[in-house]
């Protein structure tokens, strides 16, 4: 009768230790590239606020001093930039563009 042998409980543990290293060592490089990725994630979101925020603020700046009065410019009210001395404040203002005038309604001539 041949004598069936199996894996001893040496080497069990061996293989063990080795699978449990492989383990960890792939573990820990899932949470370095998800932290990565979280970084790359706001990093790409940062930049869009950023963006919209310069967006938004050129559009304001383009339509600082409009002024919908009539009259010369130098009448308009709106027409000066106010920079603070120390370059970290700018103050504008603009008028209100003229509100359209709804469509009129007229019937049908019978």
């Amino acid at each position: 009768m041949k004598s069936a042998r199996g894996i001893s409980l040496l080497e069990l543990l061996v293989s063990m230790t080795i699978g449990l290293l492989l383990l960890l060592i792939v573990s820990g490089l899932l949470v370095s590239l998800l932290g990565e990725q979280s970084r790359e994630r706001r990093q790409a979101q940062l930049g869009a606020m950023m963006d919209a925020s310069l967006s938004l603020m050129a559009m304001e700046l383009r339509r600082a001093g409009f002024w919908n009065g009539d009259g010369a410019p130098a009448d308009n009210p709106y027409r000066e930039l106010h920079i603070q001395p120390d370059g970290r404040c700018l103050r504008y203002g603009y008028d209100d563009p003229p509100a359209p005038h709804p469509p009129s309604v007229t019937s049908p001539s019978a």
